[in-house]
């Protein structure tokens, strides 16, 4: 037809349409050369009309094929720019009217503009931004769909937005599931938030050895836990299917089960598993087992990331200072780990394990953070005197040491009442002294009976010249007969020493004041030669 002299114009062009549409080669794809013209159509016509059918139906497949690809290039181009729009017309929006505009989106018939409200939905959440009413109703319909990629959507972004309502929701839901990667997320759900009556649906789910099968087991571990697991024969077939998981294929919640089930005998050779967090998970749940301390400690020797758990088994079955010195011989995972641990265990030793276990610390601060709870009522109403005696000296002891007299001071006020110089004499004494209460501390040194050489002790400890002299001068009244010549001569080091120090100080205050009166004296001097040259 596109011979013929009398086709008009017009038909051309129609004819031209379907020859497009035919071979797929609309204008603007390369060999197209604007693909509407009559005379290109003859001459391609004339070019290919000897062509093999093969070779023909092979090159219209081609020129359909990179159409299609062109076409589906354009509408995703085109709908990233309406969403684009969409996605910034949504950021302009009123908070009423973005509830209004996701919730029509959501309930879309078109999988397209469902996409885009279900993202919208999305970005807000990761923006901390809160889903309206409509918006989280719309997305609760979609629970109910029956693509399981939908349904799934639905449900993590329900987790997100409302993670109570979620979980209160998704055991009804889980009732009537069937796709594994669904039931995963309303797993999760129940987890957090068993209800009683769904043992079976549980059990099922552990056996499928689907992506829902972890989930499932957390679920179960979670009504176990709860108390609300009424039926043995489904726990018999949960415990069943996670003991079949061992080694390889088992989780920490899969371990948890079978603590709290008993089946301690089978978890014990989990302790040397490869994987890190099994073995942990396993002696967590094995701390409480009194026949599994050696065994976690054991383990705790070649894995230093056992340590807490060491810690806690050692709480719970050997809370003494032999005790302490065990985990003080493990390793771990980092300083902060092992400080955590050591003082779980320091926390729970009764009084007089504690203040036998004060040795173990590898310094005076943390020897004063072990024992700072023997500066409370409470520790003092569950120890005997004199143990809580003992334990306020060390304390004050270890508070001397880190200079925090005034700390020192409140515990030694806190030992029962005709205990203090018994066992606290010296602590007193130096306590005393550094506040700067001489003559008091060396009433205290009497009182307690202290031999010169203790008193001395503390006497070079301090830091302060002026309190130095004042106590040499009492400890020489005090002990002066009973000063051995070496205890003698440090007490004179400690008088020069004082002595040289003062002086040191008031030496640069002297040739201040000295430049002061010669600065004041000058105008006075010149005040007499003019006063002579006046009389010249």
């Amino acid at each position: 037809m596109l011979e013929g002299e009398s086709v008009s114009a017009s038909t051309q062009q129609a004819i031209c349409r379907a020859l497009e549409r035919m071979t797929g080669l609309p204008g603007g794809l390369p060999g197209g050369n604007g693909g509407r013209d009559a005379a290109w159509w003859r001459g391609w016509w004339a070019d290919r009309q000897t062509m093999p059918a093969g070779d023909w139906n092979a090159m219209i497949a081609l020129h359909h094929a990179r159409l299609n690809e062109q076409l589906q290039r354009e509408r995703v181009q085109t709908n990233e720019r309406m969403f684009s729009l969409y996605r910034q017309l949504y950021g302009l929006l009123p908070e009423g009217e973005r509830d209004t505009m996701l919730a029509d989106l959501i309930r879309s018939r078109d999988g397209v503009w469902r996409d885009l409200g279900l993202d919208l939905a999305r970005r807000a959440l990761l923006s901390a931004r809160a889903l309206g009413p409509g918006t989280l109703e719309a997305i609760t319909a979609l629970t109910e769909s029956r693509t399981d990629t939908v349904r799934l959507q639905s449900v993590e972004l329900l987790d997100r937005a409302d993670p109570r309502g979620f979980s209160a929701r998704a055991g009804t839901l889980l009732m009537s599931e069937r796709s594994p990667l669904v039931a995963a997320a309303l797993l999760r759900g129940v987890a957090r938030s068993p209800r009683e009556g769904m043992e079976r649906i549980l059990a099922e789910w552990v056996a499928s050895q689907t992506e829902a099968t972890s989930p499932a087991i957390e679920a179960s571990l979670a009504m176990v836990e709860a108390e609300m697991w009424r039926d043995e024969g489904a726990l018999d077939d949960v415990v069943s299917v996670v003991l079949g998981r061992i080694p390889e294929r088992i989780q920490p919640p899969g371990v948890r089960l079978l603590a709290v089930t008993g089946r301690m005998d089978e978890l014990r050779i989990l302790l040397q598993s490869e994987r890190a967090g099994v073995a942990e998970a396993t002696a967590q749940a094995l701390a409480e087992d009194a026949e599994s301390l050696e065994a976690i400690l054991e383990a705790a020797r070649k894995r230093p990331t056992l340590f807490l758990a060491a810690s806690a088994a050692l709480g719970h079955h050997n809370r003494t200072a032999r005790g302490v010195e065990r985990l003080l011989a493990l390793p771990s995972g980092n300083d902060g780990e092992r400080e955590r641990g050591v003082r779980a265990l320091v926390d729970v030793l009764p009084a007089q394990e504690l203040v036998r276990a004060v040795r173990f610390a590898h310094d005076d601060a943390e020897r004063a953070q072990w024992l700072a709870r023997v500066a409370t009522t409470e520790f003092a109403d569950r120890a005997d005197e004199e143990t809580t005696a003992r334990a306020l000296t060390l304390l004050a002891r270890a508070r001397l040491a880190l200079d925090d007299v005034e700390g020192a001071q409140r515990a030694l006020e806190m030992l029962p009442a005709g205990l203090g110089m018994e066992h606290a004499g010296a602590e007193w004494f130096e306590t005393k002294l550094r506040r700067g209460e001489i003559e008091e501390a060396f009433r205290i040194a009497d009182e307690a009976d202290m031999h010169a050489s203790a008193c001395l002790r503390a006497v070079e400890r301090l830091s302060d010249a002026e309190k130095t002299l004042r106590a040499v001068t009492l400890l020489r009244e005090r002990f002066g007969d009973e000063l051995s010549l070496a205890e003698e001569a440090r007490v004179g080091a400690l008088e020069m020493a004082a002595q040289e120090w003062i002086e040191a100080q008031r030496q640069p205050e002297e040739d201040e004041a000295e430049e002061d009166d010669g600065a004041g004296d000058a105008p006075n001097e010149r005040d007499d030669a003019n006063a002579g040259d006046a009389e010249d």
